[in-house]
């Protein structure tokens, strides 16, 4: 019976983790249309930048011409995120 449970919460976890990624992936394809042409996207972070109730993302870019050197940040974007819809802010 304990491994079933264990089976079951694995499940859940690694569906919810799926599920996050979905959500990532579908705000940065949105986000990589608006970024200007001549940066591409390093990284980024999620979190609560703006103010506490409002999902915020930080986009760190690198310019295209630098893409086969080493990543140095060159320009960062803030988004802040409305109904899984980002809005840049600045």
């Amino acid at each position: 019976m304990k491994k079933i449970d264990i089976l079951c919460v694995l499940y859940v976890f690694s569906t919810v983790a799926i599920y996050a990624q979905n959500s990532d992936t579908a705000l940065l394809k949105d986000i990589s249309y608006s970024i200007p042409n001549n940066f591409y996207i390093i990284d980024y972070a999620i979190g609560n930048f703006i103010s506490k109730e409002e999902t915020s993302i930080i986009i760190f870019c690198d310019a295209v011409k630098n893409k086969n050197a080493s990543k140095t940040v060159q320009k960062t974007f803030l988004y802040e995120v409305h109904n899984e819809k980002p809005k840049l802010w600045g």
